[in-house]
C-alpha cells in the first residue's frame, strides 16, 4: 500500500526562489525544511518565480509519515527514503540532499528509488516526473553522472538531475 505523501504537504510562499535545508543537528534527526532567507546554508535552491502552487513535503525523518519494515533478521528498521518532495498540479519532484565528497550518488539514487516505489501508482497522476540528487560538495551536474541518469530514466521513466539548483516546475 502506498502512502499519499501529499496529505502531509505544505504550500510554499510565492517567492522568486527558496532554499531547502537538511538540518545538521547533533540532538537528533529533523526533517528537511524550507528557508526563504539566507540565514542558513541551503542544500538546494528552488527556482519558483513567485508561483503560488508549489507544495513541499518533508519525507525523511518526518514522524508523521515514517514507515518501518521488518528486515531479514526480523528486526524493524526505517525505510531509506529521500529527503523531500515538491509538487504542482502537473509535476512531482523527488529530492535527496547530500553533503559528501565520495560515493554519494549510488546512495542518493537508492533513497530516491525507495521513495518512488513507496509513492506507488500515485505517480501516474503527474505529467512531469523529476528527481534531484543535490550535493553541496558537487553542486553542478557532471558528465560522470550521465550513465546513472540514463539508467535511472530507463528504470523509472523519471528524469534525474544532479545539481543543487532545482529548475522551475511545470
Amino acid at each position: 500500500m502506498s502512502v499519499n505523501f501529499f496529505d502531509y504537504a505544505k504550500f510554499v510562499s510565492p517567492v522568486k526562489k527558496f532554499g531547502i535545508v537538511d538540518p545538521d543537528d547533533t540532538n537528533g534527526k529533523f526533517p528537511t525544511k524550507i528557508v526563504y532567507d539566507d540565514s542558513e546554508k541551503w542544500n538546494a535552491t528552488v527556482i519558483c518565480n513567485n508561483r503560488d502552487d508549489y507544495l513541499f513535503v518533508p519525507i525523511d525523518n518526518n514522524a508523521e509519515i515514517s514507515l518501518t519494515r521488518t528486515n531479514d533478521e526480523g528486526e524493524e528498521e526505517s525505510d531509506n527514503r529521500c529527503d523531500a518532495m515538491l509538487g504542482t498540479k502537473q509535476t512531482v519532484c523527488f529530492i535527496e540532499l547530500k553533503n559528501e565528497r565520495e560515493n554519494w550518488l549510488p546512495h542518493a539514487v537508492k533513497q530516491l528509488e525507495s521513495t518512488i516505489a513507496e509513492f506507488g501508482e500515485n505517480i501516474e497522476k503527474f505529467k512531469f516526473k523529476k528527481a534531484y540528487a543535490c550535493n553541496l560538495k558537487h553542486p553542478n551536474s557532471s558528465p560522470l553522472y550521465s550513465n546513472t541518469q540514463t539508467q535511472f530514466y530507463r528504470a523509472h521513466k523519471i528524469v534525474l538531475r544532479t545539481t543543487i539548483e532545482i529548475e522551475e516546475l511545470k
